[in-house]
C-alpha cells in the first residue's frame, strides 16, 4: 500500500512539471518569459515585437521624420533622409540657405517658402543669381532700325542713314530736294541718298533706261532694278510681301525673322523682335557689343550672347576693369620681403635681411667690399647681415688693424726710439732737436720762446706750429720743458752786448738771467752788470 502511494504521487509531480509553458522559454531575442492564464506570455525587449518577440519593430512606423524627410530603417533604430534645406536628426531643423551668401553683385538673399533662395538684384544686374550685368540695351532704346551698343553704363545707338539723333528718333532726310527720275524713289543714307530705280531705269537718278526688265514682272507694288554694277535685275518688294517677284506675302508662317527671333504680324506687315545679341529688319546683324571699348586699363573685351565681360589684368577690376587694385595683393617681392605701394598700381619691396634687387631676388656678398688688413679672413654673418674679421696671429681690432708689436715697423721718425708702452700703444723718444707723438715735427735751432717783447720774436716756417723763435739778431733759450708755458726773453745777440757800455746797462736786469743760462754768453763783456 505505502509502494503504491508513493508512486502515484511520483507520477503526478512528473505531470505538472511537463506542463510548465515557459520551459524551455519560447520567447526569441532574450525576451522575458512569464505564465499567464495557464500560457506563457513574451515580455520583448525594445525594437522586437510578436507572439513570441521574433519580429523587429519598423521603426519607422510612427513616422519619425519631420518636413518630409524619408525615413530609412537601421536595425533597431533609423535614419532620416531630409529633403533640401532641412537637416537634424528627424529633419526637424530648417537651414539658413542663405548663410553661403549664394547671391552677387549685392544682392539681397531671401529664403523663400519652399526652401528656395530667392535673390533680389541691385540695379543693373539680372540672372538666378543676379550675376548678369544688365545691358542697357536690353529695353531697345534706338529707333528706326537703329543698331545699340553697350557704353560703359549707358549706351549710344548707331543710326541707319537717314536718321539722327541720340536715339535714331530723327529723320535726316536729304530726299527732300532731290529728284529722282522715271519713278524712281530716293531712300536716304548716310550724309547722301540713294535713287532706287523702276521700270528698267538705271543711274545715279535713273536717268538712263534698259529694257532689262522688260521681262520682269514685279507684283504687289514690287519695282525692277538693276543689281549694283552688273547685268542682273530684281525686284524690290514692299515690306509686307517677298519672293523673287514680290508674290508672296510676308507672314510670321514664313519664318523671316532670323536667330530665334520672335515674328510679330501687324497691319504693315511683320515685325521682328530680336534677342539681345541680334539686331536688323530680321534680326540678321549680329551685334558685337565690344565695338566701342568698353574695356579700360588695357583690359581685353569679349563679346557673347549676353553682352560683354571685360579680362582684365591682375591690377584691375570691376566690370569694366575700371578699379585699380591694390598691386601688393599679387606681390612679386621674394625672400619675405615687405610690399609696399608707393604710386597708384607700382610696388616697391622693401628688403629683409642680406637681400637686394627691385624684388629683393639678390643676395647680398657681404664679404665683396670688406674692410680687413693685415691679412685677416672675412667671415659673413648673416644673422645680423654683416662680417666678422679673422685676425692672423699677433693682430687684433675690429679689422685687425692693431699689432701686438707697435715697434715692428718702427713709426717713429727722424731718428726717434720706438718703445712699447702697453697694449696696442707706443711712445717716441726723440732727438733734441724734434718733437711730436712720432718725432715729425723739428724745432727752432735757436729754441723757442713766446713774444714777451714785442716785435722780438716771429714765427718760423717749417717748425712747431703756434710757437714763435727769435728775430733775427735776437736769441734765446726756453726755460722748463718744451712746452712751457714762458720762457726767456729774447735778448740781442753777442755781438751787441759791451762791458760798462751804455747797452750793457740798459739790458743789466737780463745778466744774471743771461749767465743762469750759459756762463760764457756776455760773462766777458757783460760780467761787472
Amino acid at each position: 500500500m505505502k509502494a503504491f502511494v508513493i508512486l502515484l504521487l511520483c507520477t503526478c509531480f512528473n505531470l505538472i512539471k511537463s506542463q510548465d509553458p515557459c520551459s524551455p522559454s519560447p520567447c526569441k531575442n532574450d525576451a522575458l518569459c512569464s505564465i499567464l492564464n495557464n500560457t506563457f506570455n513574451c515580455l520583448c525587449l525594445p525594437g522586437y515585437t510578436g507572439l513570441t518577440c521574433d519580429s523587429l519593430v519598423s521603426q519607422c512606423a510612427s513616422s519619425p521624420c519631420l518636413n518630409g524627410g524619408l525615413c530609412n530603417p537601421n536595425g533597431t533604430s533609423f535614419v532620416c533622409i531630409c529633403p533640401f534645406g532641412f537637416s537634424g536628426l528627424r529633419c526637424e531643423s530648417r537651414m539658413n540657405l542663405c548663410s553661403s551668401n549664394p547671391c552677387l553683385n549685392g544682392a539681397t538673399c531671401v529664403q523663400g517658402p519652399a526652401n528656395n533662395v530667392i535673390c533680389q538684384c541691385t540695379p543693373g544686374y539680372t540672372g538666378l543669381r543676379c550675376e548678369l550685368a544688365l545691358s542697357p540695351c536690353d529695353n531697345r532704346p534706338c529707333l528706326n532700325g537703329g543698331l545699340c551698343r553697350p557704353l560703359n553704363s549707358s549706351y549710344e545707338c548707331v543710326c541707319l542713314p537717314g536718321y539722327t539723333g541720340n536715339n535714331c528718333e530723327v529723320s535726316s532726310s536729304l530726299c527732300s530736294n532731290t529728284t529722282c527720275l522715271n519713278g524712281g524713289i530716293c531712300i536716304n543714307r548716310e550724309n547722301n541718298y540713294t535713287c532706287v530705280c523702276v521700270n528698267g531705269y538705271y543711274g545715279a537718278r535713273c536717268e538712263q533706261f534698259s529694257d532689262g526688265c522688260s521681262n520682269i514682272t514685279c507684283k504687289n507694288g514690287g519695282f525692277c532694278q538693276k543689281i549694283g554694277n552688273t547685268s542682273d535685275y530684281e525686284c524690290v518688294c514692299p515690306n509686307i510681301y517677298t519672293g523673287s517677284d514680290c508674290g508672296t506675302l510676308l507672314t510670321c508662317s514664313n519664318n523671316p525673322c532670323k536667330n530665334a527671333a520672335l515674328c510679330e504680324q501687324n497691319v504693315d506687315g511683320i515685325k521682328c523682335i530680336c534677342t539681345r545679341e541680334y539686331t536688323g529688319k530680321f534680326c540678321d546683324i549680329e551685334i558685337d557689343y565690344c565695338i566701342s571699348n568698353p574695356c579700360q586699363n588695357g583690359g581685353t573685351c569679349q563679346s557673347s550672347n549676353l553682352g560683354y565681360y571685360c579680362d582684365c589684368s591682375s591690377l584691375h577690376s570691376g566690370q569694366n576693369c575700371e578699379i585699380t587694385l591694390n598691386p601688393c595683393i599679387d606681390s612679386k617681392c621674394q625672400n619675405n620681403a615687405t610690399c609696399y605701394e608707393n604710386t597708384p598700381g607700382n610696388q616697391t619691396c622693401v628688403c629683409i635681411g642680406c637681400y637686394e634687387g627691385n624684388l629683393c631676388e639678390t643676395k647680398i656678398d657681404l664679404c665683396a667690399n670688406n674692410s680687413c688688413q693685415n691679412g685677416a679672413s672675412c667671415v659673413p654673418k648673416e644673422n645680423f647681415c654683416g662680417y666678422l674679421c679673422e685676425c692672423p696671429e699677433k693682430y687684433y681690432g675690429l679689422y685687425c688693424e692693431y699689432s701686438d708689436n707697435q715697434c715692428e715697423n718702427n713709426p717713429c721718425q727722424n731718428g726717434g726710439t720706438c718703445e712699447e708702452a702697453g697694449y696696442g700703444s707706443y711712445q717716441c723718444t726723440c732727438p733734441s732737436e724734434y718733437a711730436g707723438y712720432n718725432c715729425e715735427l723739428k724745432k727752432d735751432p735757436r729754441e723757442i720762446c713766446n713774444d714777451t717783447v714785442p716785435l722780438l720774436c716771429e714765427i718760423y716756417v717749417g717748425f712747431i706750429a703756434g710757437y714763435r723763435g727769435c728775430a733775427n739778431s735776437f736769441f734765446g733759450k726756453n726755460v722748463g720743458s718744451l712746452c712751457a708755458d714762458s720762457c726767456n726773453t729774447c735778448e740781442f745777440s753777442n755781438p751787441l752786448c759791451y762791458d760798462e757800455t751804455v747797452l750793457c746797462a740798459y739790458f743789466s736786469p737780463f745778466c744774471n738771467l743771461i749767465n743762469s743760462f750759459d756762463e760764457n754768453l756776455c760773462r766777458r763783456s757783460c760780467g761787472s752788470c
